[in-house]
């Protein structure tokens, strides 16, 4: 099910997940963004929208493009040491409603990804996928980017 509403969940597992990758990609109906994970288990999260993207733990603001935020949160992670090689910045190839990403890293078992939208609140649905372990936030489902 799709909505604007926050939406969250507990991990399964255990707490040793690593984020190893970010991908944002164009899809049919929206946009896909997908947390990469090493490790075990399946990840929780929390996603909410935000009017200010801060970083966790320091409050700090960031400076990402967009309208309103959504503010994503990988649970049952730990920090990711030499796992993540990719950039603090994420942009699409062909960007929609999604403006960019930054990864913001992780905080007391949890990774926190900042997603700048464009125009107003869109609906999105998040998933926990496992066999890799990963974390799917698909942005836009069912209106028009």
């Amino acid at each position: 099910m799709t909505s604007t509403a926050a939406s969250s969940a507990e991990p399964s597992g255990p707490w040793d997940l690593v984020l190893s990758h970010v991908s944002l990609s164009r899809r049919r109906g929206g946009e896909r963004i997908v947390l990469w994970l090493n490790g075990s288990g399946a990840p929780g999260w929390s996603v909410a929208y935000t009017d200010r993207p801060v970083l966790d733990g320091s409050g700090e603001a960031v400076d990402l493009p967009g309208e309103i935020f959504l503010d994503i949160y990988v649970s049952g992670t730990v920090p990711a040491g030499d796992g993540y090689r990719g950039g603090r910045r994420v942009t699409a190839a062909d960007p929609g409603r999604v403006s960019g990403l930054h990864v913001a890293g992780t905080f007391e078992g949890y990774t926190q990804v900042l997603a700048g939208i464009d125009g107003d609140r869109v609906p999105f649905r998040v998933r926990a996928l496992r066999d890799p372990s990963r974390l799917v936030v698909d942005v836009g489902v069912g209106s028009s980017p």
